[in-house]
């Protein structure tokens, strides 16, 4: 299926932690991959464990780097961080640092979406619908549905600076798919989508990366 406006397409769907959080910056964690400087993030803070996890990504994009990460980014997943989650999902969906796994990968990148995470919601869009590729089944229904929610208006523990571009581009991709559907898959997806509400999430704030692919 061609998907419209696919330049502006979200690719990564990632929020940028390092500048968010500002806990683990390269700079003062030059053995990162050693686990050295590990004892200077604070346990049981979700968001300073994920911004750890992310620096080692940037000092070391390499196989083990990445194995090391997916610890530091687990911890935060498991501690209801939405980016966290959205980006362990994507490393199991991609193999990246873990052993590739598409259900657990689909389990993360939906606990994402479910606390109210547009990017996240966008990516599950874009899989169902098949824009990123053929990872999981083509399911047109499931694409509509989190695209339409990707575009709801809502308020959650999510903030992100470009949102409304976001749901303008979320609009965008669900009116192509809509045609693909009966009125009654349609009807019976929007009135999910007119009581779907998010769960609790770690709050955040930050900016949806947009590129072409």
């Amino acid at each position: 299926m061609i998907m419209p406006n696919r330049r502006a397409t979200i690719a990564l769907l990632g929020v940028f932690a390092l500048s968010l959080y500002g806990c683990a910056s390269p700079s003062r964690e030059p053995n990162a991959i050693s686990g050295a400087g590990a004892a200077s993030v604070p346990q049981g803070d979700p968001k300073s464990e994920f911004a750890y996890g992310m620096s080692i990504i940037e000092q070391h994009p390499t196989t083990q780097g990445l194995a090391a990460a997916v610890i530091w980014i687990q911890r935060a997943a498991d501690q209801n961080l939405a980016l966290a989650q959205d980006r362990l999902g994507l490393m199991y969906l991609h193999g990246d640092g873990v052993e590739q796994n598409t259900s657990l990968g689909l389990e993360w990148i939906r606990k994402a979406a479910e606390r109210g995470a547009p990017a996240a919601q966008m990516q599950l869009g874009n899989l169902y619908s098949n824009a990123n590729g053929n990872l999981v089944p083509l399911d047109e229904a499931e694409a509509y549905y989190w695209y339409s929610i990707a575009a709801k208006p809502v308020t959650s523990d999510v903030h992100i600076y470009n949102i409304a571009h976001v749901r303008d581009l979320a609009h965008e991709h669900a009116r192509a798919v809509a045609p693909t559907l009966t009125d009654v898959q349609r009807a019976a997806i929007d009135r999910r989508v007119l009581t779907w509400a998010p769960t609790p999430s770690v709050p955040y704030s930050g900016v949806v990366q947009l590129a072409q692919f």
